[in-house]
């Protein structure tokens, strides 16, 4: 079994690469590392995914897939720079 850090390919967040079996796998164990959603866990991914149509649906498809609640927070990336004075 490889873990994540092993893998070489790079994909792109989507409803038309889920299902493919090496994309799939990757959610389904991302999922079966998180705490039930009745015992808090979840997910957040710190991508604008929340801001449209599709980035809702993909959302949604990825928690049916993991059985885990996944959630795209608003946030501002300017929180994550440090400020130097």
């Amino acid at each position: 079994m490889r873990s994540f850090a092993q893998a070489k390919q790079c994909y792109k967040i989507g409803i038309k690469n889920l299902l493919r079996p090496e994309v799939r796998d990757f959610w389904e164990k991302l999922g079966s590392y998180v705490a039930p959603e009745e015992e808090g866990g979840h997910v957040d991914l710190f991508v604008p995914l929340g801001a449209s149509e599709a980035g809702t649906e993909v959302l949604s498809q990825l928690s049916q897939l993991t059985g885990t609640l996944l959630t795209a927070p608003h946030w501002n990336c300017h929180r994550l720079v440090p400020t130097h004075s």
